[in-house]
């Protein structure tokens, strides 16, 4: 499948506004004076090295070194300084004319009513003048609880977002849901965006269906895919992610189209700062257990069996119920843990991010786990004074190995065999010789199943992003920059399904001896331009912005189906 998207989009913060912009040569040359001071925490008193200063009333502004110490030049009167940081209310600073200081202590914004969040691809305002709603989540609260996946991490925190588990093995999917459920059968996932870069969170099929015949005759159904399969953003590493910001009105279509009709998903990962170089070590350990069991009956007599299970479980019968399959499939503790190493710094002109990890989930049931690793690297440019280049890239490898725990309609999924199986008198675990038992009531062994069924996944990714901003124009009160960000996002996902031929499960249904391997590859790419003119009224600011966004999109997929197979062979 293969679509190429290309339109014009127009942008205004405060409607069209007709500005006439002046030459600099015109612009009146005033003297200027110089203001230095520090910005800290109201609270704790730490410096605030990630705040703006900006002088109301005009374009100029100046950032806060890693110290908290900033200077700026501004016009030779009296001003006002207004300094704002993440997590922080804004806080305007009258400066008389014989004052050369000042010292900022800000207060935490909890609300959020002053804090800027994006509302264009290349624009911001406060949220309190938005007129469209937008969740933001912090780098805090992202690192609050552990979570495995970036997905999940925003569930609870963002108000109306619905994140729900479609698994629960180890590297399983998550669904997000941003404007609630508005189709049946179409796409109702969010759009991402990660650094500018529209990034896929498609969930290709792995093969797993034509045994399971979730959906009977097809081996890769694009529609009601039910193979298990995992929500692809949950392959970025979140550690590194700096902000999120969740675009939940329908006025996001009109910035990237009808494809963002289900709201938009803004990933911003960290960048570096001016200053010494710097490290960080995130070590987590873990486990998971069983948190509660169905439970299984005990049958005191052969006829209460055999009301139950039909007259095949007479012979078999005994008056014991020491047999919990529950317990002997899913009673172990497994371990997890990840390691995540980033280091970051540089100078005013060249400053740097990155960061590595390494992450194992193992899985209660026998045979499954999950594992990531990643790579990032972030690094940004200024050329002069004018023009500032940012480069973005991460390397991602997933694997998986979820079992089979799915729906199907053919008694394989491991929960169905102990619903409809699970007598408290059989023991269908191996024997000493290697072999497994039959068991009398289904054709299902679960401890079989779990041991001989295959069902791997690997993915490699790339995500590659550029942006380059340049400041064509700027006087005291207006300016006139182009911003040009482009990059790609490319997968490939390999999976290999395999029933072996003495699995009892699907001897029933003609499929033992059966293998599937596919192999997809998804590729997105898109390059957006964009110029933005600013202009300073003395009662606030307006934005417009004009542009044009390219977007091609391309996903491959082929599934190999071998059956017959004879022990032994896996395809």
């Amino acid at each position: 499948m293969r679509t190429l998207r290309h339109y014009v989009a127009v942008v205004s913060s405060a409607g069209w506004l007709a500005t006439a912009i002046v030459p600099a040569a015109l612009a009146q040359q005033v003297q200027t004076r110089t203001i230095t001071g520090i910005v800290t925490d109201q609270v704790g008193g730490e410096a605030l090295p990630n705040a703006q200063v900006r002088v109301v009333g005009t374009m100029i502004a100046a950032g806060v070194r890693p110290d908290g110490r900033f200077t700026i030049s501004v016009p030779m009167r009296a001003v006002t300084l207004q300094i704002r940081s993440l997590g922080y209310k804004p806080l305007p600073i009258t400066v008389p004319l014989d004052q050369t200081t000042v010292r900022a202590a800000l207060e935490r914004d909890n609300f959020r009513l002053e804090e800027v969040v994006v509302s264009g691809q290349a624009t911001a305002m406060e949220r309190k003048n938005l007129a469209t709603a937008v969740g933001t989540v912090s780098e805090e609260e992202l690192a609050r609880v552990p979570t495995s996946s970036v997905d999940r991490a925003l569930e609870g925190k963002v108000t109306g977002a619905h994140v729900s588990e479609n698994s629960g093995a180890p590297g399983g999917g998550s669904i997000v849901r941003i404007r609630g459920v508005t189709t049946i059968i179409g796409a109702f996932t969010p759009l991402y965006v990660v650094d500018g870069v529209v990034v896929s969170d498609v969930q290709l099929a792995t093969g797993t269906n034509f045994l399971t015949e979730a959906v009977r005759g097809q081996l890769a159904p694009r529609v009601d895919n039910q193979d298990n399969g995992a929500n692809r953003i949950a392959d970025l590493n979140s550690y590194d992610i700096e902000k999120v910001e969740v675009l939940k009105g329908a006025a996001a279509a009109a910035i990237y189209g009808s494809k963002a009709s289900n709201g938009v998903i803004l990933i911003t990962t960290k960048r570096g700062r001016a200053g010494s170089v710097q490290f960080g070590l995130t070590q987590r350990l873990g486990m998971s257990k069983l948190s509660r069991k169905y439970g299984l009956r005990c049958f005191t007599s052969a006829d209460e069996a055999v009301s139950v299970f039909g007259e095949a479980a007479r012979a078999s019968w005994t008056p014991s119920c020491d047999n919990d399959m529950e317990e002997q499939l899913y009673g172990k503790t497994a371990g997890a843990y990840e390691t995540s190493v980033n280091m970051h710094g540089g100078s005013e002109a060249t400053r740097f991010f990155a960061s590595a990890l390494n992450k194992h989930d193992g899985g209660i049931m026998p045979g499954t786990s999950a594992d990531k690793r990643s790579i990032r690297v972030n690094v940004d440019q200024n050329v002069g004074s004018r023009v500032t280049l940012s480069l973005n890239t991460e390397y991602v490898q997933t694997g998986r190995k979820p079992g089979v725990t799915q729906n199907e309609n053919n008694g394989l999924s491991i929960p169905s065999a102990i619903g409809y199986g699970g007598a408290s008198w059989l023991d269908l675990r191996q024997r000493a010789d290697g072999t497994f038992p039959r068991s009398p009531i289904i054709s299902n062994n679960p401890f079989q199943t779990a041991a001989l069924f295959v069902n791997d996944e690997t993915v490699n990714r790339g995500i590659v992003s550029a942006r380059a901003q340049a400041q064509l124009w700027k006087t005291e009160r207006q300016a006139l920059r182009l911003s040009v960000v482009g990059g790609g996002d490319v997968f490939t996902q390999k999976n290999q399904v395999l029933a072996p031929p003495e699995l009892y499960a699907l001897e029933g249904v003609g499929l033992p001896g059966t293998s599937v391997l596919g192999y997809a590859q998804n590729t997105n790419r898109n390059v957006n331009a964009y110029l933005v003119h600013d202009f300073t009224l003395p009662g606030g600011t307006s934005t417009a912005q004009v542009g044009t966004q390219s977007e091609w999109v391309d996903i491959d997929a082929s599934y190999t189906l071998t059956q017959g197979l004879i022990g032994g062979l896996t395809n």
